[in-house]
């Protein structure tokens, strides 16, 4: 581009204009500014201009701030045009009229001794048609060099559909990033910023490069939140060079793609789950998510990486907030930084691609210990351990057996439960299963394999029978609280609750006689007897009398008997109320009812 402008701003009249387009950010401005000098050229910017009149008015401030006055003010026009003394005499008394009249005498006097740079073409409000006609009539009419800048859209295509008559030269300008980087790094607040970025600015550009995004904006920025994160970072942290190439290629890559709006802040949730259902996705007719779209987009980095948490991306990337301590405290529990016997032992085998044999062998001597002593009671990280345990023996690390790996894994889930330690069944329903494909933010090693499924489904059965166990005392629990604080009844059995305490799922009920139900209730006070029927309303509502409560439909149906018999029984404003009480609660519910029969 050099070459040819220095070439055409020579040029006397050339009768054509020069067309520059570039990706949005390339620096187009720039470039073109850093070659037609401040004293060479007219520069205008199209930004929303309105009509031809506009941009003839602009022109003339650019050449002579009292010529934009006249152009602008027609009732001053003489006055205007005699303190300019630019006009000769015979053309002063045509400058009184209107604006438009002004325009067209002042633009008469214009010499085309510099070229006329018109930016933002695309972003001008005139109709592209009209817009040429006013470039054309500075090209041919009054002998100007031009050259327009557009972005290389939708406009700059049209553009070169009638360039044979306007443009006699199309240049699309590359982004010039070397010079960009180092007027960026310039800007810097900081010198141990401008330190930082300089120490590592080739992981960024190489980042920079493999996105193939053009935009010397989105650099811009990486290099400025690059500083934000320095400043946050932990000086020790900035001596592990290997283990920071690594944060910085992930950093890097994410921002640019936020930048570029190829993917938003919940794209940044599981972002390893995202990439493992990708590759599952690649090549069929669904659509894959964005961020393995993206993580194809650089063989040198993971987007799944989970060198930092999810959360902590979020923070900086969405909501610009860079804070130490947050910072701090997730790289102390990263596998590349912290010291190695500080973090779990799975996790370390889980990163064994970027450690050292050494420390990877401490770590798996590390969890084989606390395997055999039945240290590990957090389910995720138990099902990690047993998941790592699989793969070390699929790939002959290990020498066991598959078959005996998963005999291994049930035989500590019932070691567990037979010393109390394993935890029942969430009480919360989900078509999910709660450790489904991973934990922690880290994915399940072979999720996918039969084995690890079994051993899921067995450790998902084993805390179904801990809760089984423990519901007598929990139905007992829900009696008390019947007598103690009854208000709590419907948060602790409608499935409309969120409340931690939640039983809605689970056939508590069940467990208590129907009659020892309906004690409990004629014990409250009447005020609360139809609050609780709302609560059995809501327990019941949907499909759960086939489903999750399936074992409390024949209990149900012998609570239904009770209830009538008891009102029946009941004289008096007792009995009514007790006879409404069951026609609230059971008016609606024959119908659920009668399915579940057989």
């Amino acid at each position: 581009m050099r070459d040819y402008l220095e070439f055409y701003k020579r040029q006397s009249s050339p009768g054509y204009a020069v067309l520059v387009t570039g990706a949005w950010g390339a620096g187009k401005t720039y470039q073109v500014k850093k070659i037609i000098e401040e004293e060479e050229r007219w520069y205008v910017s199209l930004f929303g201009k309105e009509s031809a009149e506009e941009i003839h008015a602009a022109v003339l401030a650019e050449a002579n701030p009292k010529w934009a006055a006249l152009a602008q003010h027609g009732d001053r026009a003489a006055d205007v045009a005699k303190e300019s003394g630019f006009f000769p005499s015979w053309a002063q008394p045509f400058l009184a009229s209107a604006s438009t009249v002004a325009n067209a005498v002042l633009r008469k006097s214009l010499k085309p001794d510099r070229c006329l740079v018109f930016d933002d073409l695309e972003r001008s409000n005139i109709h592209l048609k009209d817009l040429l006609g006013v470039i054309n009539l500075y090209v041919e009419h009054y002998g100007f060099r031009v050259v327009v800048i557009a972005h290389d859209g939708e406009a700059a295509k049209e553009l070169r559909e009638v360039k044979e008559k306007l443009f006699g030269q199309v240049i699309c300008v590359a982004a010039e990033v070397e010079d960009a980087v180092e007027a960026f790094i310039a800007r810097l607040r900081t010198e141990s910023g401008r330190e930082f970025v300089r120490t590592h600015i080739q992981e960024l550009l190489s980042v920079f490069r493999s996105s193939g995004q053009q935009s010397l904006r989105l650099l811009k920025h990486l290099i400025e939140d690059c500083e934000r994160l320095a400043g946050a970072l932990d000086p020790k942290y900035r001596t592990n060079t290997s283990a920071l190439a690594q944060l910085l290629r992930l950093f890097a890559a994410l921002n640019i793609e936020i930048r570029a709006g190829n993917i938003e802040g919940p794209d940044l949730r599981n972002r390893q789950e995202a990439i493992i259902t990708g590759h599952f996705k690649k090549g069929a007719d669904t659509p894959v998510p964005s961020l393995f779209v993206a993580n194809e987009r650089y063989p040198m980095t993971e987007l799944g990486d989970q060198i930092v948490h999810d959360d902590l991306l979020h923070a900086m990337l969405i909501e610009g907030r860079y804070d130490s301590a947050e910072i701090g405290s997730t790289l102390a529990m990263s596998p590349l930084f912290a010291e190695p016997r500080s973090i779990p032992a799975w996790r370390s085998i889980y990163h064994f691609d970027s450690l050292s044999d050494s420390v990877v062998a401490e770590a798996s001597a590390r969890m084989q210990e606390e395997f055999e002593g039945r240290k590990i009671e957090n389910l995720g990280e138990l099902l990690h351990v047993f998941s790592l345990r699989l793969m070390m023996v699929r790939e002959g690390i290990v020498r066991s057996e598959v078959d005996a790996e998963v005999a291994a894994a049930k035989t500590y889930i019932d070691d567990l439960a037979k010393a109390g330690r394993l935890a029942p069944r969430s009480l919360n329903y989900s078509p999910f299963p709660e450790f489904d494909t991973g934990h922690d933010q880290y994915g399940f090693w072979g999720n996918e394999t039969a084995e690890f499924q079994e051993i899921k489904e067995y450790l998902h059965d084993a805390r179904g029978r801990v809760l089984a166990e423990r519901l007598p005392a929990m139905a007992q629990k829900l009696l008390d609280t019947m007598s103690t604080d009854p208000d709590k009844v419907f948060s602790m059995l409608g499935q409309s609750s969120g409340a931690a305490e939640n039983y809605a799922y689970v056939p508590i009920l069940s467990e208590i006689k129907p009659d020892d139900l309906i004690d409990a209730v004629l014990n409250l006070d009447p005020g609360a007897w139809r609050p609780f029927g709302y609560a059995l309303i809501d327990r019941y509502r949907g499909f759960v009398l086939r489903a999750q409560l399936k074992a409390e439909a024949a209990w149900l149906k012998e609570f239904d008997a009770r209830l009538a018999s008891r009102a029946s029984e009941l004289p008096g404003f007792a009995g009514l109320r007790l006879r409404r009480l069951h026609s609230l609660i059971f008016s609606d519910m024959s119908s659920a009812l009668s399915e579940t029969d057989g």
